[in-house]
Parts: structure tokens; sequence; C-alpha cells
């Protein structure tokens, strides 16, 4: 049976230690901190004694035992002990032990062990419980009591958080000491986020804890397994200024922070612990020469804005920009983070406002903007940042504003004269990128500044065509209201915005480019229109409004701009219904001599296939160089689509231009089911 809740306190639970936050110490333990010893209940006079209960024959052996260990009943005890040998393997018994020691009653729990020797596989767990329950409670006696137990050297062996953690973390001091003597690692890791003895003792304990465990030899560079962040460094992290001077004292190393990590200065940076940072520095803490700039004490104090931090550091001959990894500078850092103080220091103090503050060339003015930094993209500006530098893609600040919906930073560019024309590119026009997101206010702004809608530029894509693509019909409502560019080519090779927005099937910019005096029928190079490309990606919805509207049907050059072919081809048959339905011929004569048929049984679309026949196309119906809808399927192995159109009477002896037939195609491509398909159909290579 489950035992009722006990009424004292339980020994610590693994849930207790949560785990840390990056580069943290160990978790603060939730009990106030005492450095007295509570008096052991078997010490208890007579006239305070609790009573005995009375015993019936009628209980049960586990209600028994629990009625005789919460009143100390030490008479009775042995009684279903010796009666039930079994109890002392159950999960009630260590709870009833736990229970017992967390009382400081030490003659039950030596009664409870004792009868636990003859269980050795749980003996060991047991005592674990009973001392960390003795140890959490204070009892000093018990705790030596239960110091001189068989088994202690195992224990002290086992892994994870210790009798030794758990009183540190209560501040037992009168504690601590015998349990080291006993042999209980200092250096060694608790569990569940619980690192070191000392560093629990740094993170979470008072002073005089940490003096003594240095005075008891603990090591003051032991880092935790699961932070490797050093004693030091959690102390400095906390601004404990007491505490690091112990740890110094004791031999600390000032720039041994983490594994391969930030040294203790950089914690204190960070934390704007002012007061520690220059305790480390007065120690000879290292002030530059880091190799990332996550480990860089300056730019740690500049991201957070801890600018008497910063000061110190650049007393200290901190330098602002250094060669390393990730290069992200101080001034870089500053300026991403937003904070103009720190920023305008930095500037003063020898830093330039166009040095490159990352590995892809960005300046801090870059920075700044793409965070929405007003504060220092004005800092940086006033101190000559150049706003028409391109970074490695070649892009702009204004470039980044408009990319990232930035208004405000956009518009101070705009109003101090950033360039707003004259890209070579689409990929860094300001306007492009911004009509590509839907960032309409920037639009309007780019176009308030002058920026032309369409220039002559290399591949000639404009923000048209940019707005279309994503169906952002308010931007490009915007666009169509300040120019007559509602049909303006991409670039050399054609495609007006009508192309686009039918592509991706943007309805909406579809109507207004329509609405706007778009030419439903124009044609890009090849001689491609919006209906083709709806009729390409499936797109059945911007197919039927411009057909609604009026596009041309027929008269197709070649099958390469056919909207039926290329339906067909891609087995968009809900395209190719729409367009029969509108008028669309089943057959056409197009350059070629390609049909609707041919593409749909080289790409292996069945139901387009029978669809097609059905409407009466031609099966047997050969291109300009002679080749059959067949002769297709079979060099493709469309195996489906070949036995479709052998059920609809296509002939295998038909020759083309080459004299060959369709067996000889499924041979050159090795396509052996396609050949046994045929000559199944009695078909040979002969015709």
């Amino acid at each position: 049976m489950a035992f009722p809740l006990s009424t004292t306190t339980p020994p610590i639970a693994h849930s207790l230690a949560a785990p840390l936050e990056q580069h943290a110490g160990p978790v603060a333990f939730n009990r106030p901190v005492q450095n007295h010893e509570k008096v052991d209940n078997q010490l208890l006079p007579p006239d305070r004694a609790p009573a005995h209960p009375r015993l019936t024959d009628r209980q049960q052996p586990e209600e028994l035992l629990e009625v005789l260990c919460r009143t100390e009943n030490m008479a009775e005890i042995e009684c279903p002990l010796g009666r039930h040998p079994s109890l002392v393997a159950c999960q009630q018994y260590n709870d009833l032990l736990s229970e017992a020691a967390a009382r400081g009653s030490g003659k039950i729990v030596e009664q409870l062990l004792f009868a636990k020797k003859s269980d050795p596989d749980s003996y060991i767990e047991a005592l674990d419980r009973a001392l960390k329950a003795a140890v959490q409670e204070g009892y000093i006696g018990l705790v030596k009591h239960l110091l001189k137990q068989e088994g202690l050297a195992h224990l002290c062996a086992r892994p994870g958080t210790s009798a030794l953690h758990i009183a540190v973390m209560c501040g037992y001091r009168s504690v601590v000491k015998p349990l080291v003597e006993a042999g209980f690692d200092m250096c060694a890791n608790g569990s569940a986020g619980i690192g070191t003895p000392l560093s629990c003792a740094v993170e979470c304990g008072s002073g005089l804890m940490v003096e003594h465990l240095l005075d008891l030899g603990a090591n003051p560079n032991q880092r935790p397994a699961h932070t490797g962040t050093s004693p030091l460094a959690i102390a400095s992290r906390r601004g404990d200024v007491a505490k690091m001077k112990l740890l110094l004292a004791a031999g600390a190393s000032v720039d041994r922070g983490m594994a391969e990590g930030p040294a203790p200065l950089c914690f204190a940076a960070k934390g704007g612990r002012h007061a520690a940072l220059l305790l480390l520095i007065k120690h000879g803490a290292a002030v530059d020469g880091w190799r990332s700039c996550w480990h860089d004490p300056l730019c740690a104090a500049a991201g957070q804005g801890h600018t008497d931090c910063v000061q110190a550091l650049l007393d200290a001959g901190a330098r602002i920009v250094s060669g390393r990894q990730y290069d992200l500078s101080a001034i870089g850092a500053a300026a991403l983070r937003g904070h103009p103080q720190t920023l305008k220091l930095l500037l003063q103090q020898g830093g330039s406002a166009n040095a490159e503050s990352s590995a892809t060339g960005e300046t801090p003015l870059v920075m700044a903007v793409q965070q929405g930094q007003v504060a220092c993209i004005k800092t940086l500006l006033d101190a000559g940042a150049d706003m028409n530098r391109l970074d490695a893609d070649g892009c702009t600040a204004l470039y980044c504003a408009a990319s990232s919906g930035q208004l405000a930073p956009l518009e101070l560019l705009l109003a101090c004269g950033a360039k707003t024309e004259g890209w070579s590119s689409y990929r860094t026009d300001p306007l492009y990128v911004a009509a590509l997101n839907g960032h309409v206010d920037c639009v309007r702004a780019l176009l308030d500044a002058g920026a032309p809608v369409v220039t002559g530029r290399e591949y000639g894509f404009n923000a048209l065509n940019a707005a279309a693509q994503n169906g952002h019909v308010e931007t490009l409502r915007l666009l169509l209201n300040r120019a007559d560019v509602v049909n303006a080519e991409s670039s050399e090779v054609g495609g007006p915005p009508l192309l686009v927005a039918s592509l991706y099937g943007q309805l909406d910019c579809i109507k207004a480019l329509l609405d706007a005096g778009a030419d439903i029928d124009r044609p890009e190079c090849d001689g491609r229109n919006a209906l083709f490309f709806a009729a390409s990606e499936g797109q059945l919805a911007a197919l039927k409004l411009l057909l609604a509207r009026g596009a041309k049907t027929e008269g197709w050059s070649s099958h390469q701009s056919d909207p039926l072919c290329v339906a067909a081809t891609n087995g968009h048959l809900a395209c190719i219904e729409a367009l029969v339905l509108s008028g669309v011929p089943i057959a056409t004569a197009s350059r070629h001599g390609f049909s609707a048929l041919h593409g749909a049984a080289q790409n292996g679309h069945v139901e387009t296939v029978k669809y097609l026949l059905n409407k009466g196309i031609d099966v047997n119906a050969q291109s300009n160089s002679g080749a059959t809808a067949l002769m297709l399927a079979s060099f493709e192995g469309q195996l489906s689509c070949m036995k479709v159109l052998l059920e609809a009477g296509a002939k295998g002896d038909s020759f083309d231009q080459k004299g060959d037939t369709a067996i000889e195609y499924a041979i050159f491509k090795d396509q052996r089911e396609a050949v046994l398909l045929l000559r199944a159909h009695g078909r040979s290579l002969q015709g």
C-alpha cells in the first residue's frame, strides 16, 4: 500500500535541481541557509517521547511498520520485520527510512538500515537516502553516525548529487567537514544542472561556505561538467566581489572561464558588473586577444550597453576592432543592440563608423538599420558613416532597410540623401526588394524620394514583377498609380507583370493589372503569354479568370507556346478541361507538329491521355519528325500510357522519318518492360 504523505521535510529530489541557463552555475537550493545543528530525536527526555499506539493483529504489516516508525516504538519494530522479511525490499520501506532520518530519529534509522542489510542490492541506495535526508535537515549527530556505516566507500563513489552537495546548498558548514573527511569528492559534479560543491557554494551559498570549502582543499579552478564554467566565472557573472576575492586568493585563474569559452572578465562585462570587472583587471585579466567576438569582454559590454564597463576596458587597453573569428566588433555590437551612448563612446575613443563589423562586410550602419535602431543610425551618420557604401553583396543600408521593412530608418536615410537609383541589378534595388516583401510604406517613401519603378539594368526585373509575384496587390496598385508601366517588360527577353502574376496564380494582382490596362495577350519573346503560364503551373483560377477576360485561345505558332499542350505535358487535367470548354481546339497544327497527346503520353499522365482520346484526338498523329505518342511513351517507359494508347488503336508499325518504330524507341532507351509490352501486342522490329 502507499504510505500517507509525510509531514516532515523529504530528502532532496532531482526535480529540485532545475537545468540552468547557458554559462550559469548551479541552481540555488530553495532553502534558508542555516548554520546550526538540530537536536536528534533519540536524545529527547522521556517525558517528551511520543506515546506508543495500541497495536492489533488485524493491521497490515505495512501499516503496522509505518505506525511503529512514526511513533518511535522501538520494541515492536522487529516484530513485522521478522515476520515479513520482504518488507525491506519495497519502496515504502525506503520512504520510511528517509522520513525517519529527516526527523532525526537515529535509533529508528539504525534499526531499519540493519534490516536492510539483508537486501544488499538496495542497501547502498537506502543509506544514501537516509544520509541525504539527515544532511538536509542538519542533524549532525545522525550524519556522523551514518558515516560510520558499512558501504560508505561505495556511497562516496556514486555519481550525481551527493550529500556533500546538499550540505553546501543548505549552508551546514558543520556537516561539510565530516562528509569530506569521510571521502566525499569535492570535485564531483551533481546531476540535473548541479555542479561541483564549490560552484554550488559560489552560486547560492555564503562566502563563509566558499571559504570553508577552500580551506578543506577545494580546487578553485575545477569547472562543473554541465556548463564548464569556473567558480570565478560564476562569481564574476553574479558580481560577487567578496567570493571573487576568496577564489583569487586561493589561486583561481583570472583567464580560465569556460572550456574553450569566455573568461570571467567576459561574464563580468556582459552582466555590467563594474566592480567585479575592475577586480579582474587589477589581477591581470587579459582585456584583448580573443579569437572570437563571443569571448571578447569589450564586445560583451558594448552589446549590453554597459558604458562604464566599456570605459574601464578601454582604459585597460582593449582594442575596439581586432582581427578574429566572426569579425563582429564592439561598435557593431553596440549598433546592433541599440546602445547609442555606448556607441558614441566607442566612436569618440577612436572607433570608425565605416569599419566592417562582420565577416560579410556589414558596417555598423547596416547592422543598426537591420534592427531599426534609429538613435544608433543618427549617431553613426553624425560620425561620418557612408550611407551609400556597398557590402559584399553590393547592397547599401537603404536596401537593408527596404528589405526588412524598417520604415523609420529608411526615411532617415532618404532624408540624409541616400541614393535611390542607378542599380546594376534588381538584387540591389531597394524599391524592388520592398515591393517583393510587400512593405507598402517603404515603397511609398522610395517613390516619393524619386526611385524609378522601371530601370534598365541586368535582367531588368522591376518592382511591378516583384509585387505581382508575391501577391502584394496594394503595393502593385501603388506602383501602377505612379507611372504608366502596366506592360513594362522585365528584361530584354520580355515578360510584363501580368505574366508573372499568372505564373504564380495571384488573382488579385491579375485583376489589378487587367483593370489598369494590361495587354492580356501580350507575349514574351518566345511567344508565351499569361494564359500559357497559368496553364503551365496548373493555376486553374487564374486560367479561368484570363479566359473570362477574353484571352485568345488559338493561333499558336508552336506547341511551346500552346496553353493546351503545356497543360497536357504537365498533367493539369482541370486546366485542359477549362481550355477545351472555352473553345480551344483539341489538336493544333503547330510548328514541329507535337500535340497535347504527345506531351501527356511522354510524361506519363494517364488520365490526361484518356481525356484527350475521349475528345477525339488522333491517337496516331505524327509530329514533323514522324514521332507518335506511342513512340514517345515507349522511349520514356510509360507503360500505363502505352497500354491506353494500344487499346485505343495506336499503331506500333508506324515509322518516323528515320525509319524507327515504337519498339526501337524503347530499345534505344533500354526500356525492357516497354519492349515486352509491345511484343506482347504482336509488334516486331520490322513492324
